[in-house]
């Protein structure tokens, strides 16, 4: 393994996530200072509807392609880009129709017609995300970063034109702008590539990799669903303000998510040609990633902990107090977090569909189970230390099934994927 080369590669994808983050921050707080409260709060629905739509269709479209074609040849990764490609736009136009059908029942005004605005935008914004995907598996995270930072420069170039413009924007024109920029995008991403969508394949390759991308679909929508639980239960029993602690304390290492972020599927890509070549060094390098992941938040909750009062009270003027107070549990869970998605990282790239959602629905019930209980016996202290331990049950959890995983892969197809 040429070490220098996987380096550059992890500098390119850690670029590519700050450059995706820092648009979306930008294109957030613009919303922010245009709109009122009420237009952030429609815009913020939007958003977090295109979050639940692009892990779904990552788990079904942009996973596979990552796990099962990061070793490929190049005509064979063209041929898999394509056709992943495709069925993402396809999807993206499914839950198109779905958002427009819940808009329609359940919402009106503002918040109606700016889900139907996303709604008519998903299919270029699954292209373009699913194009990412590819480029990792590729080994070409740098045309990664170029396509988003493309993405971003059309985006605010039109956000700014609006504004300049339109004398009263709505929330609707922001989500257009940033919908049809991303699907813009997606269409340069797919000449990048050399790999246009192929809609004549249909509903093939969710065929040909239904067993994996229904138990990662399973696996990511417990997990989501376990976090928002979480959140409820906390803010429910021990109150909102104990949920804006614990919030707070995790905003300060909010820094950790861009590695996060970056570090998925590029490690899966890298994990999985590394296993093609040398199973014992993949075993090796998941351990050190997960060692890592976990490092870097306790290395950054340390250097918060060390900040004088002064410092802290600029950055959270009313309740830093508090938010220190609560920081070295928080710290525990992001620490535990790092951990297990290093072994989550190891297991995809395994190709074990299987052990992951295994391991995501023993886990799932533990989050919950232990902030739920935390804040009924402790309030929101008890909250962060029940979390905080699951957290840890939860590592133990990853840690134990990449180890079976790791033992149980076919020895003559080493490198490859199990079908599930």
């Amino acid at each position: 393994m040429n070490v220098r080369a996987v380096g550059r590669r992890a500098g390119w994808v850690l670029a590519d996530q700050a450059a995706s983050s820092l648009t979306n921050f930008v294109l957030s707080y613009i919303v922010l200072r245009t709109l009122s409260l009420g237009g952030f709060g429609v815009f913020a629905i939007a958003y977090s509807t295109y979050k639940l739509v692009t892990n779904a269709v990552r788990s079904l479209a942009g996973d596979p392609l990552v796990i099962r074609f990061s070793a490929a040849d190049p005509a064979a990764h063209r041929r898999a880009a394509s056709e992943s490609a495709a069925t993402a736009a396809m999807l993206g136009a499914a839950a198109g129709l779905v958002v427009i059908a819940g808009a329609m029942v359940l919402a009106s005004g503002s918040l109606r017609e700016t889900l139907v605005v996303l709604a008519v935008t998903l299919p270029g914004l699954m292209l373009q995300d699913t194009y990412r995907f590819a480029f990792f598996a590729a080994g070409q995270p740098a045309q990664a970063f170029w396509n988003d930072a493309l993405w971003g420069v059309l985006q605010l170039a039109a956000v700014a034109a609006v504004i300049v413009v339109v004398d009263t924007p709505v929330v609707a024109v922001f989500v257009l702008v940033w919908g049809v920029t991303g699907g813009l995008a997606g269409l340069v991403a797919a000449a990048q590539a050399r790999a246009f969508p192929r809609f004549s394949v249909g509903t093939a390759w969710l065929r040909s990799h239904r067993g994996i991308g229904s138990r990662l679909l399973g696996g990511a929508t417990l997990a989501k669903g376990a976090a928002q639980a979480t959140d409820y239960l906390i803010g429910g029993v021990a109150g909102v303000v104990a949920l804006g602690t614990i919030a707070g304390a995790r905003l300060l290492l909010g820094p950790l998510n861009v590695l996060y972020l970056g570090v998925g599927p590029f490690g899966v890509s890298e994990g999985v040609r590394l296993l093609a070549r040398d199973a014992g060094r993949f075993r090796r390098a998941i351990y050190w990633a997960a060692i890592g992941l976990g490092a870097a938040a306790l290395v950054l909750g340390a250097a918060w902990l060390l900040v004088p009062a002064s410092v802290g009270q600029r950055v959270i003027p009313n309740d830093w107090a508090e938010v220190r107070r609560f920081l070295p549990v928080v710290m525990a869970i992001i620490i535990a977090r790092g951990v297990t998605h290093g072994f989550q990282i190891g297991i995809k790239a395994l190709g074990a569909a299987t052990d992951y959602l295994r391991a995501t629905g023993l886990s799932a019930p533990l989050l919950v189970l232990g902030a739920g209980v935390g804040a009924f016996v402790g309030g929101g202290m008890g909250a962060a230390v029940g979390l905080a331990a699951a957290r840890l049950l939860e590592a133990a959890i990853w840690i134990h099934r990449f180890g079976g995983a790791f033992a149980n892969r076919p020895a003559s197809t080493a490198g490859s994927v199990p079908s599930g």
